[in-house]
């Protein structure tokens, strides 16, 4: 019961998925907080003409800055988006969380429906061989006169069904068995 649902929670690619859903929303969080760090930019210039930038004669023009960019505020648009990475975030760990829930209660439905079905299918089986039994024993005592053929048939039927019913549980055991 307990392994077959804590495998299943394992292997679940839809808990998987919402595993990286809440660690993409988290990685939101942290690309909108680095708005509010401090940038640096170092630039370089070089530039070699004549009459470079308008002064005449002039070969040669070299510049290095460093820019420093610091967001203090703008708008409060930078926290807006914060809040939403936020609340995609706790959505995204609510999903997480109901989505192991779903997994969990799926694998454990399938695996009691495994372990009722093989029960289901060995009592089905000797149910088979007896009315199978019966059905020759009806088939001697026809060929001796003491049947008559309505009661063969009704035998013939009830092993064709036992049959059926036999089949069909193998069919749902074996649906159950891969969905756990």
């Amino acid at each position: 019961g307990q392994e077959a649902t804590d495998s299943a929670a394992k292997q679940s690619a839809a808990i998987s998925a919402s595993i990286e859903s809440m660690r993409a929303a988290r990685e939101s969080i942290s690309t909108r907080t680095a708005a509010y760090q401090p940038k640096v930019e170092a630039r370089l210039r070089s530039g070699v003409g004549r009459n470079f930038d308008g002064v005449a004669d002039q070969k040669r023009d070299t510049s290095a800055q460093l820019a420093l960019n610091w967001n203090l505020y703008n708008g409060g648009s930078d926290q807006a988006r914060v809040r939403q990475a936020t609340n995609l975030m706790e959505q995204a760990a609510d999903t997480r969380d109901k989505t192991c829930r779903d997994v969990r209660q799926t694998a454990a439905i399938a695996f009691n429906d495994t372990r009722k079905l093989t029960d289901l299918l060995t009592s089905l089986e000797r149910n088979t061989a007896s009315i199978i039994k019966a059905r020759d024993a009806y088939r001697q005592q026809f060929d001796i006169g003491q049947r008559n053929l309505l009661d063969l048939l009704n035998a013939e039927n009830e092993v064709y069904t036992a049959r059926r019913a036999v089949v069909n549980a193998r069919s749902d055991l074996a649906i159950a068995q891969a969905r756990s």
